[in-house]
């Protein structure tokens, strides 16, 4: 009897995930629809495209910058031989995806939702601008998300199986492989988690992600000084990485999200979601302690934490609707999917909309 309801669960389960996956699809190839037949993201256009194309000649130039992502698209594009743009173009969908599915398994596991309010929770990020941004051209951030929010739904304070353990190594030293930024926050999380939880496990894990970080990080150390040059310049500075450009990016990205997120945040007992958030809001702050500064970039950071607070605003949702009262206890589902409809709104105007014309409501602020 046990035995068949765990199978019950298990086929729901995948409905549930199937219906979120081709929804997830379908929104991040809106874009792509929109714009065809020219693709969309700045380094899609100046980099995964050019260095797919022509690969064995940028090897010297890339293989110095995380080149985990592009490789990966070199080996799809010889396996497939398909044109390196559609490559490009459906690796990113099939990541956006992905993540979807990565976010749900994160509700799941860390805040225990049922299977409704996951597929609420996950289709709240996902129609975030932050996210969308990212997704369009930042295709290296977006594997290197999904594999850590996946790394950290297997975070419970309950044992591993070997090949669980095993497969969620492979999935750390992906992240950290990926990119830079994302392989910095997920492993100063690790390390945190592990000081913090004093368990075996968790310090194999910080151990070698840390390990791995380090020697992709001390291979790109040349690319890194150069791009470190390039945004401390006053003139960049200056023009780009205002003070008030910043904050107004601050605030678009996560003024709906701060007040429910701040009731996430604190209705969360498992802090392996709290140490990235934290870490990230740093790093998007870090303007204010260096203000003459560009090579932290901030404004990367600001997307990262904006991504990571929507889950702790979406789970702030859910908690302010499971305190209705038990006259509108039958109600609380439709409620909490209702809440979807303006972010719906906003995420899918900014994502249909050209640069000239903008239609998102944040729009005044460019």
């Amino acid at each position: 009897m046990r035995i068949q309801s765990k199978s019950k669960i298990n086929k729901e389960d995948r409905n549930y995930l199937l219906v979120l996956f081709v929804i997830a699809i379908i929104i991040r190839l809106i874009p792509e629809l929109v714009a065809y037949p020219y693709p969309i993201g700045y380094d899609v256009v100046n980099y995964y495209i050019p260095v797919t194309t022509n690969f064995e000649s940028n090897w010297n130039m890339v293989s110095d910058q995380f080149p985990l992502y592009v490789l990966i698209l070199h080996l799809v594009a010889i396996v497939t031989n398909l044109d390196p743009p559609t490559v490009v173009r459906s690796a990113a969908i099939l990541i956006f995806g992905f993540f979807s599915i990565s976010v749900y398994q994160l509700s799941k596991k860390i805040l225990h939702l049922d299977r409704v309010y996951c597929l609420f929770l996950a289709l709240f990020v996902i129609f975030q601008i932050s996210l969308l941004r990212t997704s369009w051209d930042l295709h290296r951030d977006m594997l290197s998300l999904t594999s850590m929010f996946f790394v950290l739904s297997f975070f419970r304070n309950k044992p591993l199986s070997k090949n669980v353990f095993a497969f969620v190594m492979i999935l750390c030293i992906v992240s950290v492989l990926a990119d830079r930024m994302i392989g910095l926050l997920l492993t100063t999380s690790l390390i945190a988690y592990a000081a913090i939880q004093k368990n075996r496990n968790y310090m194999i894990f910080a151990i070698v992600t840390s390990i791995v970080f380090i020697i992709a990080l001390l291979q790109s150390i040349n690319e890194i000084g150069s791009n470190v040059h390039i945004l401390n310049g006053a003139n960049f500075v200056n023009n780009v990485y205002k003070p008030l450009n910043l904050l107004v990016l601050f605030a678009v990205t996560n003024v709906l999200l701060i007040p429910t997120g701040v009731i996430g945040f604190l209705n969360t007992r498992q802090i392996i979601l709290k140490i990235p958030l934290l870490l990230s809001l740093f790093g998007s702050l870090s303007w204010l302690i260096f203000p003459s500064s560009a090579g932290l970039l901030p404004d990367r950071w600001t997307f990262i934490f904006s991504i990571i607070l929507s889950i702790f605003a979406g789970y702030g949702i859910v908690i302010l609707t499971n305190r209705l009262t038990n006259s509108l206890l039958r109600y609380k589902q439709v409620f909490v999917i209702a809440t979807l409809i303006p972010f719906i709104a906003i995420g899918m105007l900014f994502a249909v909309a050209s640069n000239e014309r903008p239609l998102s409501l944040f729009a005044p602020f460019h």
